[in-house]
């Protein structure tokens, strides 16, 4: 079973340093005058007016910015919480757009049997087996997607068609869908097209037997509504399709499944700092791994980096974490509560004493890149 994988990137304890703001201006030179000429010199310069050093608490008073805290000591922190990855279901589970035909014949009919109005001619149900590779899953909740039905008739008479899937349920009721088709005419067969929201569904991918994976089942049911003769040509087809099938909770067999993962992402921590250079006392950070799914996960980071695009500069972390596999434990189940798992999670401290945490975000970074494998 699995809900939601994501890596949590908390910055605190930042104290007060110092900021360096260089101001520039335009300085106007007039040279000296003689008495028999009156020379002139326009000049256009660059020069510092003025050199002033402001601590983080007068960024903090002039920016208003909520990502500063003051702490009881006086001490300046920077606390910023931000999602740098997620694994979502669907990149463990792949539901491809996948189309399901089912013929119903009425074999025994021969020659032909004319029905009285409120005849059953059709009652069966099936199992469908769907291939999701190495995946098995007795069951599934969906987050998005739909359903499309397609029936088709050749019955010479009105028929009123039952479909269902007893084991996809919402709120303890099936998924089912009820129409008249008209009569058909020879080479014209009678046809309704029905869509259906997914979203919230419960299923049960066992099979009738309870003892499957993958597995659909569905029920059909067709019944005259006036005298209509059938015979073993006469048939209802069912195509079903889904359709952007995304899960939000899935329970089975994953198989052994490996991820590699190269991303560089945006951060805004530093957006009220357009310049200059800052320079970092202490700095506690929190790298956090949630573990969301319910199998025992292995995590490799090779690579984490600052960026500054407007200087062009790169900082590589330098810690035990590199190229360091961690082991994650299952998330447990969590029964009727929502959400319906409990992960685990594993914490890594970035500290100025034992890593250069410190180096990578006095690099002033816009962008953090990151590179790491992922293996179940």
């Amino acid at each position: 079973y699995l809900h939601k994988q994501q890596i949590l990137l908390i910055i605190s304890s930042l104290p007060a340093r110092k900021f360096y703001i260089l101001f520039l201006s335009i300085f106007l030179l007039w040279g000296c005058r003689k008495s028999f000429e009156i020379p002139k010199w326009d000049v256009d310069a660059l020069v510092p007016l003025a050199k002033a050093k402001l601590s983080a608490k007068d960024i903090v008073r002039y920016a208003n910015d909520s990502l500063f805290q003051t702490a009881s000591d006086n001490s300046l922190k920077i606390a910023f919480d931000g999602l740098l990855f997620r694994l979502r279901i669907d990149t463990l589970v792949d539901f491809p757009d996948t189309a399901i035909s089912q013929l119903f014949n009425c074999f025994f009919c021969g020659a032909g049997i004319k029905y009285p109005p409120g005849a059953q001619i059709i009652n069966q149900t099936q199992n469908t087996k769907y291939n999701l590779n190495t995946v098995e899953l007795t069951e599934a909740i969906v987050r998005s997607g739909s359903i499309e039905v397609k029936l088709y008739s050749t019955f010479k008479g009105k028929t009123v068609l039952f479909y269902q899937m007893p084991l996809a349920k919402i709120n303890g009721i099936p998924l089912s869908v009820t129409d008249t088709l008209p009569a058909a005419t020879p080479g014209n067969p009678s046809m309704i097209i029905k869509s259906y929201n997914l979203s919230g569904y419960r299923v049960d991918l066992r099979g009738m037997s309870s003892n499957s994976f993958n597995t659909m089942v569905s029920q059909f049911k067709a019944t005259t509504m006036d005298t209509t003769l059938v015979t073993s040509v006469d048939s209802v087809r069912i195509l079903s399709k889904f359709k952007s099938i995304i899960p939000e909770y899935v329970k089975g067999y994953f198989g052994n499944q490996a991820f590699a993962e190269d991303s560089v992402v945006a951060t805004d921590i530093f957006r009220n700092i357009i310049g200059g250079a800052v320079d970092i006392e202490k700095i506690d950070i929190a790298l956090e791994i949630k573990n969301g799914l319910g199998v025992d996960l292995q995590y490799d980071l090779n690579q984490f980096s600052s960026v500054n695009s407007q200087t062009g500069a790169t900082a590589l972390l330098n810690h035990s974490i590199i190229s360091t596999p961690v082991n994650l434990t299952r998330a447990l189940e969590a029964g009727s509560a929502y959400p319906p798992v409990l992960p685990s999670y594993y914490n890594i401290a970035l500290t100025e004493s034992n890593s250069n945490i410190d180096v990578l975000l006095e690099n002033i970074p816009d962008r953090l890149g990151y590179k790491f494998n992922l293996s179940i």
